[in-house]
């Protein structure tokens, strides 16, 4: 867990599953810095490659995050790593052991309107990538489903606001 802020109380975020808490310092125990150094990070903070959610104060955050996580959770997954950003990793999400043919989770919330393409190329993925999210995002928004059910789902402009 990585500390966020300090006082009596501490918001603490787990990088394990990404949640956050407050906890009482009665909680928590202090890490000698030197068995910090020979631990190898157990986590990295993820992202789903070439994708990001709904606008954060549209009406279908919570609705998209649960879609996610009845795709993802309890699943024995795989992650592959399309590219790496500073400390974000951007994955593709399989189900292990899957048929080259069976669809990505990117790939599912994609197709059922969960998520949008980035707002810029990432020239890191490759073209057969992009080009298969910007296709069944369109998809999804010609159909009218999840957050393209009334058509535009929101700006970034709105989101900023």
């Amino acid at each position: 867990a990585r500390v966020k802020t300090k006082s009596v109380e501490y918001r603490v975020h787990f990088v394990d599953y990404g949640n956050e808490d407050v906890l009482m310092a009665s909680e928590l125990r202090e890490i000698d810095d030197d068995v910090l150094k020979n631990i190898p990070f157990q986590s990295r903070m993820c992202t789903l490659a070439g994708l990001r959610g709904p606008p954060q104060k549209s009406d279908y955050v919570e609705e998209a995050a649960m879609v996610f996580n009845s795709m993802a959770m309890g699943r024995p997954l795989s992650a592959k790593i399309e590219t790496e950003d500073h400390d974000m990793l951007h994955v593709t999400l399989t189900e292990q052991n899957s048929k080259d043919d069976q669809p990505s989770i990117n790939q599912e919330l994609a197709r059922s309107g969960w998520v949008r393409p980035l707002k810029y190329k990432d020239k890191r993925l490759s073209a057969k990538y992009r080009a298969g999210i910007r296709e069944d995002v369109e998809i999804a928004r010609k159909d009218h489903l999840g957050i393209w059910v009334y058509g535009d789902c929101g700006s970034d402009t709105e989101e900023r606001m």
